[in-house]
């Protein structure tokens, strides 16, 4: 039986590419783009150790001189590969109390979140404004489905000119994880691949489980940052299965709100998003050095009264983002957590979150 640190490290990964079904054995490894590795690369197996050499890389996790696709105890910890899946990548941290009872303030159980962060004036993505490295911690999650956590980096000119139609290839009014990444310039990595907490069944994340994305490495200035939830993307048996699932495309919510379910085929990144976004996030203080980031894993659908379904409470899934440097977040254009919650035009926006010039009280 798997202990809880195998569980972590090891998930299978099945991709259906019309008729062929591509299947590896894959440890965390969030910096390689899972979905551009060429099928062939599966079948190589240089150490024996159950994973293959286009999974566990060229790299040198331990710094013993041999490649990981070569070593077959490739962070040096006394467990082999085979059982790990792959090195260990986690990274736990200490959350402060302040800091989750802030998260518990903005981003209650069955309470609906403040419209500031609904608010279309603030994009939903994060740029980096210099070289870093990207931190995601799992916070908590009160989603009674077993979610994936992923992200994907862009730049500036990835989306230019698109709608959500021309992401939609096979028109299905869901866009996938594959239709992202088939973008020029788009990069898809893994995060949490199983974000549910310990104390759910089939559950194993713990507050503080931690991930310095893309193993580590340091991402340019000007590189544009999003993060994507696959809806019951893990189906309890160490599985994802994107973009199809017994012929039924799983819903992927997206912080780039365009290309979420409830956008229009017309939508691309201009438009007034506030219906259709599916994520929350907001610097936790003034100092804006770390971003809560909390996903509504229920589709938001409109009512005909204009009303929007779903308990909008953004809670389903909650992490913290941070970068290394900081301050390389901080220019990003998202709202800012306010708990207690002044709002002297009574706009529905916090007076920490008003945008200059507003003084129409629309936010």
């Amino acid at each position: 039986m798997e202990n809880k640190l195998q569980a972590k490290n090891r998930f299978f990964y099945q991709h259906l590419r019309g008729s062929r079904l591509v299947c590896c054995l894959f440890g965390v490894v969030t910096g390689v783009s899972l979905l551009a590795m060429p099928t062939v690369g599966y079948a190589i197996d240089s150490d024996g150790d159950g994973l293959s050499d286009a999974v566990e890389g060229t790299g040198d996790a331990d710094g013993d001189g041999t490649p990981n696709y070569l070593d077959t105890d490739s962070d040096n910890d006394g467990y082999s590969d085979l059982l790990e899946g792959g090195f260990d990548h986690y990274d736990p941290v200490t959350v402060p109390t302040a800091f989750t009872d802030l998260v518990d303030t903005v981003l209650a159980e069955h309470s609906q979140i403040g419209e500031s962060f609904l608010n279309p004036a603030y994009k939903n993505d994060l740029t980096l404004s210099g070289a870093s490295e990207i931190r995601v911690t799992f916070i908590k999650e009160g989603a009674g489905n077993h979610n994936s956590l992923g992200y994907y980096t862009y730049n500036e000119s990835t989306f230019a000119g698109l709608t959500k139609a021309d992401v939609d290839t096979d028109s299905s009014k869901v866009i996938s994880v594959e239709e992202l990444q088939n973008l020029p310039g788009v990069e898809i990595g893994w995060v949490f691949p199983n974000a549910t907490k310990s104390q759910d069944t089939g559950g194993i994340l713990d507050l503080g489980d931690s991930y310095v994305i893309g193993n580590g490495r340091v991402y340019p200035a000007g590189t544009k940052l999003g993060f994507f939830l696959v809806v019951k993307g893990w189906v309890g048996d160490g599985t994802i299965l994107q973009p199809y699932r017994g012929g039924i495309k799983p819903y992927v919510m997206f912080t780039t709100d365009f290309l979420n379910p409830e956008a229009d085929k017309e939508d691309d990144l201009s438009t007034d998003s506030s219906h259709s976004r599916q994520v929350a996030l907001l610097f936790d203080s003034a100092d804006r050095d770390e971003v809560i980031m909390g996903f509504e894993d229920i589709r938001r659908r409109r009512k005909s009264d204009g009303s929007v379904g779903g308990d909008q409470d953004f809670n389903d899934a909650v992490f913290s983002v941070s970068s290394n440097p900081a301050s390389a977040l901080a220019t990003s254009g998202i709202a800012t957590a306010d708990p207690d919650g002044t709002d002297a035009d009574g706009d529905g926006v916090s007076d920490v979150n008003e945008l200059a010039g507003d003084t129409d009280g629309d936010g």
